[in-house]
C-alpha cells in the first residue's frame, strides 16, 4: 500500500497531541517530522504506544544542529493515520518506513536508523532487507523475537474488549505500562505542565486508538527476526536498561552475538523506557558512537584520496 507523506518540524507538545492525523480510507497519511541539516540522517523509529515526538523529542531537538533527523510517526499512533477500517500490523508498519526510506535515501547516503523497542525491530528489518543504505544502527531496548510474549498477548486478545479497556484504564491509574511515560514526556524543565494520569490515559488511547493497538497484538504473535541478524555486519550500538522487564538486557546475546560489530551497553537502574528516564545518558552515548562513526569515515576517505 503506497502512503501519502507529509511532514513537519517545530511541533509544540501540545500541538502534537491534539492532531490526530486522521485520514480519508484512499490516502493514508504517515506524519514524519523532518528537522535540522547535514548529510548525515538519523532516522528515529518509536516503540509501540507511543510516537516520534514523545518518544524522541529530547533527541530530535539536541541532534538537529548538526544532523537531518527523520522521526516517523507510526500507523494507528500519533498524527499518522487511524482508521477502524484498516489492520495495523507489523507488515504494514515496515512498508510505510520502508518507503520513507527510500524517500529519505535519494538525497543522502549516510543513514543512521535508531529504534526502540518495536521500533528496533523494523530497524533491524529494514537494514537487513535494505542492504547498502544503513550505514548504523541504534537499537534501544530493541524486540527482535515476540515469540516470548505469545501467552500474554494471547490472554489480551482473548479478552472480551470491556475488560481489556478496563485493564488498560487501571494500568493508567498507576502509572503501569505503556502509560508510565507520563512524566518522562512531559518535562517540567521544559515548561510542560505534566497532565493527571486520566488525562494522560485520554490522550494516549485518542492517540493510540484499542483497535490499532490490537491489530499490532496480533501481528506480534510468531514473529521473529533474529535468526536473520548475522546477514547485518554494520556498527550497531545497543542499549538497555538494567531494570527493564519487557525486553531485559539478558535478551540481547541473541541478537548482539550475531553483528560483529556490535557494541553492547547497559544503563544501571534503568527500565524499558531508558530512553526517557536517562535522557542524557543515552545521548552520550549515541553521540560517542555517531562520532566515532564520523571519525573512521573521515580517515578512510583521506586514505582513498591519497591512493588516488
Amino acid at each position: 500500500m503506497p502512503y501519502f507523506l507529509y511532514k513537519g518540524a517545530k511541533l509544540k507538545q501540545d500541538e502534537s497531541q491534539k492532531r490526530t492525523g486522521q485520514s480519508p480510507a484512499d490516502e493514508p497519511k504517515i506524519f514524519y517530522i523532518d528537522k535540522g541539516q547535514g548529510k548525515q540522517v538519523l532516522f528515529f523509529i518509536h516503540g509501540w504506544y507511543q510516537n516520534a515526538r514523545d518518544a524522541f523529542g529530547y533527541y530530535i531537538d539536541a541532534f538537529s544542529s548538526e544532523y537531518r533527523i527523520i522521526a516517523p510517526t507510526l500507523p494507528g499512533h500519533g498524527q499518522s493515520y487511524k482508521d477502524p477500517r484498516y489492520e495495523y500490523t507489523l507488515e504494514e508498519a515496515y512498508k510505510a518506513m520502508e518507503q520513507l526510506l527510500n524517500k529519505v535515501q535519494e538525497e543522502s547516503s549516510d543513514i543512521t536508523l535508531i529504534g526502540h523497542s518495536m521500533g528496533g525491530f523494523l530497524a533491524m528489518k529494514l537494514a537487513l532487507l535494505n542492504p547498502g543504505k544503513i550505514q548504523n544502527l541504534v537499537l534501544i531496548s530493541p524486540i527482535g523475537d515476540f515469540r516470548p510474549y505469545e501467552k500474554e498477548l494471547k490472554k489480551m486478545l482473548n479478552a472480551p474488549l470491556p475488560l481489556l479497556k478496563l485493564t488498560f484504564f487501571f494500568r493508567a491509574l498507576f502509572d503501569k505500562y505503556p502509560f508510565g511515560d507520563r512524566k518522562q514526556i512531559y518535562d517540567e524543565n521544559m515548561g510542560h505542565r505534566i497532565p493527571s494520569r486520566i488525562t494522560h490515559y485520554k490522550i494516549k488511547m485518542r492517540n493510540h486508538p484499542l483497535y490499532a493497538a490490537l491489530g499490532y497484538m496480533r501481528s506480534f504473535l510468531g514473529t521473529a527476526i533474529d535468526p536473520l541478524v548475522k546477514h547485518y555486519h554494520g556498527p550497531a550500538l545497543f542499549i538497555y536498561g538494567e531494570n527493564d522487564k519487557l525486553t531485559p538486557p539478558s535478551l540481547a546475546p541473541a541478537i548482539a552475538t550475531n553483528m560483529p560489530r556490535s557494541i553492547f551497553r547497559v544503563i544501571p537502574s534503568a527500565g524499558h523506557n531508558v530512553h526517557l528516564t536517562r535522557k542524557e545518558e543515552v545521548f552520550s552515548l549515541m553521540r560517542h558512537f555517531l562520532e566515532e562513526h564520523q571519525a573512521k569515515q573521515s580517515f578512510f576517505k583521506r586514505l582513498f584520496k591519497r591512493k588516488k
